[in-house]
């Protein structure tokens, strides 16, 4: 049994890279744009700093240590940074906090986050990081952007993975920055209201890309295996698995960035995220995340083996595509197959990238509708008790 777990340790084990970061902010701009007028998301709020909202709440959790460590972020990342573009402006739309802000919880907030035993040595701090590797850097952040539902017959593919419970926090971590968006809107501070809840948004993202909804396929562990008998020894069993998913979700996340001259399919992908249409009412953020995340899972086996058809075989061996190195990066386009096969490929997994892209784009509007609706009726013990119930009792001050 410590064999499989250590296993499933590593495949994860590498970058995040989600959504790319222009994604995120386009994801909530092109979403939202033909609704910001009825919503009242084009009417400027004052950009304030964190401070004053907190203020408003208890001591346990009033400066902004104790508040990223009540939230479960890393306390040493500073939450309250504005982007340069936004730097001295003291007014800014909703649409424009939803956009630029979607990037936010990259910031390392989710990065770090360990105790220590009694030699020093890191150990996970929450139930679920065992299940993803690494406890430092940008791979430790993991846990928090992917989710995997639990296994199930109707989908025993894409549901495949140890362990066959739902593993990852993606759904609870939309679920708490939309109640902490809640909580400053019921304290009068809109900026940081939309503000968080542009964060929540990430998460609710993050779970449309097929790779973050689940873990690994039975095809491609039969196919890792065979590689580490091939060519997979200097990597080692464990690592030839992360080295495979790697080189695919990276290739995958680059070529849709950077589209180059597939720029018309790059075009229909953000195109499908346009409209004013919302989902029937879920009853509340985590039921919305959940539907997010289930409906993402079954794409993952045929977006997989569409990015396998249409890269470059070369992906599938020793070599590395250093897609979190921009000096050393390859182009995608370098790596697109020519032939029939691969067209067939890039067919597919532009398909499934537009069907993502337009549920992205219905389960964005969703969610700021219902925090509209909602933020006329919070009142800010109700939004705090809420959140008391996802993170616990802050910690009291120490005397």
């Amino acid at each position: 049994m410590k064999f499989i777990l250590v296993f499933v340790f590593s495949l994860w084990v590498f970058p995040l890279h989600a959504w790319n970061l222009s994604d995120h902010q386009a994801i909530g701009r092109i979403a939202l744009q033909e609704v910001a007028g009825n919503w009242a998301l084009d009417r400027p709020v004052a950009v304030h700093p964190l401070d004053p909202l907190l203020k408003k709440l208890p001591p346990e959790i009033g400066d902004p240590w104790r508040f990223s460590s009540w939230l479960g972020i890393n306390p040493a990342i500073d939450i309250s940074r504005p982007l340069p573009e936004h730097l001295g402006r003291a007014r800014l739309t909703p649409l424009e906090i939803l956009s630029a802000y979607a990037v936010d919880p990259d910031d390392g907030r989710d990065e770090d986050l360990f105790n220590r035993d009694k030699k020093g040595r890191p150990v996970a701090r929450y139930k679920d990081q065992k299940w993803f590797g690494s406890l430092s850097g940008p791979g430790s952040r993991a846990f928090r952007h992917i989710e995997k539902p639990p296994f199930s017959f109707r989908h025993p593919v894409s549901t495949f993975g140890i362990p066959f419970r739902a593993v990852g926090e993606a759904t609870r971590r939309t679920e708490i920055w939309f109640y902490a968006s809640q909580l400053a809107f019921a304290l009068d501070e809109d900026y940081w209201g939309w503000r968080f809840l542009a964060n929540a948004l990430h998460y609710l993202q993050d779970l449309h890309n097929p790779y973050h909804a689940a873990q690994i396929t039975p095809r491609l562990f039969l196919k890792g295996n065979l590689a580490y008998l091939q060519w997979g020894r200097s990597f080692g069993w464990i690592g030839t698995f992360a080295h495979l998913l790697s080189n695919s979700h990276g290739f995958y996340e680059n070529l849709i960035e950077q589209s180059g001259r597939l720029a018309q399919e790059k075009e229909e992908v953000l195109n499908a995220l346009k409209g004013s249409g919302t989902l029937p009412s879920p009853g509340g953020p985590e039921p919305l995340a959940l539907r997010a995340r289930d409906e993402s899972n079954p794409f993952f086996p045929r977006l997989l083996d569409a990015v396998t058809r249409a890269s470059d075989p070369k992906l599938l061996t020793s070599y590395t595509y250093a897609w979190w190195d921009p000096q050393n990066l390859e182009p995608p386009e370098k790596l697109l197959r020519i032939g029939q096969a691969s067209q067939k490929g890039r067919t597919e997994l532009f398909r499934i990238t537009r069907d993502r892209f337009r549920s992205a784009g219905l389960h964005t509007r969703t969610l700021v509708e219902m925090a509209i609706r909602e933020m006329t009726r919070r009142t800010p013990g109700h939004a705090l008790e809420k959140l008391k119930e996802l993170l616990g009792e802050p910690s009291p001050l120490p005397r």
